[in-house]
């Protein structure tokens, strides 16, 4: 029988291990409710909502290319569709702006299984071919429609995000509501990564015969993987309309297509902490190299590569890495 000092002293060391997560976790929340007001220049505070706007996106592609292996150049597609339908529902229907969300993440979500089903055999380069033809036939669609979307001149003066009567039409209040739905977001995706679905969705990825014959239905989950991370498009395209008060067809082209799939990789894929710092990693670089004109995109293209080649595991491997190193210092 042991002593009864020994339960006595084992308790503490628990409750001690419990409270440093909850600690940091503290610290960072609290950091991020006093940024905007530590921010003073409103083209950073914009920068960081872009972010966050591009954040809830990657997290969503990073649901199909990094947990099944399933590579879309299209999802500018089912962006633009979250952003002008939203767009639609608020200032044509005269509908609050949460129907806006609900609806043009529903509209994406739609969007993704009218690609997901007749394209779940599909693999890589076919899949990649098909997905691009969707891109760009939206963004043909985008600037033909000209009663709908206003053409290559796109809408203007869209309303700013309301809830409960509060409009965000300032850039704070803005940044609470973008990583407000972030949170709430990066939380579902991170209970799907650590459950039955986000194991399958990997299982599928590494060997889909094999997982298949260990009893996941992989047509069910593919085309599942499709529709989540369409729907999370089109949330981040209401939030990205209603912020910048104005869409049009230029910014949901297929090179944005491409740049989402970087975001993916430099971050790391199959990763959810991954996914925002991918979106964060390539935006300020994209916005850093605007002020190099013409050679804007050969840098940021020459950046992604040294980004592959230096880090093959993207930013959320490099962070585990350092962790890690660190944990064994504190050790010693």
């Amino acid at each position: 029988m042991e002593p009864p000092s020994a339960t006595s002293t084992a308790s503490p060391i628990r409750d001690e291990g419990n409270l440093k997560p909850r600690l940091i976790i503290g610290i960072l929340i609290l950091a991020c409710l006093l940024l905007p007001l530590l921010v003073e220049q409103p083209y950073y505070l914009y920068l960081i909502n872009l972010t966050g706007i591009h954040a809830i996106l990657i997290l969503g592609l990073n649901l199909l290319v990094g947990f099944t292996g399933m590579v879309s150049l299209g999802h500018a597609g089912f962006f633009a569709i979250g952003a002008y339908l939203s767009t639609k529902i608020v200032m044509n229907l005269h509908l609050p702006w949460i129907l806006g969300l609900l609806g043009g993440g529903t509209g994406a979500l739609v969007g993704g299984l009218i690609l997901g089903i007749p394209t779940n055999r599909m693999k890589d380069l076919t899949l990649s071919l098909v997905t691009l033809g969707f891109g760009i036939s939206i963004y043909r669609v985008l600037m033909s429609w000209t009663s709908f979307t206003g053409g290559a001149i796109g809408i203007t003066d869209v309303p700013p995000a309301s809830l409960l009567g509060f409009s965000f039409k300032e850039a704070a209040a803005s940044f609470y509501l973008i990583y407000g739905i972030l949170g709430i977001l990066l939380a579902v995706a991170a209970s799907m990564a650590h459950m039955r679905v986000g194991r399958a969705l990997l299982a599928i990825r590494e060997d889909e015969v094999a997982a298949s014959a260990m009893g996941i239905n992989t047509r069910y989950y593919r085309i599942m993987a499709f529709a989540m991370s369409a729907f999370y498009c089109g949330c981040a395209g209401s939030l990205f309309a209603h912020y910048i008060g104005f869409v049009s067809p230029d910014s949901f082209t297929f090179h944005h297509s491409i740049t989402f799939v970087s975001m993916v990789v430099v971050g790391g894929m199959g990763s959810v902490a991954g996914s925002f710092l991918g979106a964060a990693g390539l935006t300020l670089i994209l916005e850093y190299f605007r002020t190099f004109s013409q050679y804007q995109l050969v840098l940021y293209g020459l950046s992604v590569i040294l980004f592959v080649v230096f880090l093959p595991n993207g930013l959320a491997g490099l962070a585990e890495g350092i962790e890690r190193r660190v944990s064994k210092l504190f050790q010693k």
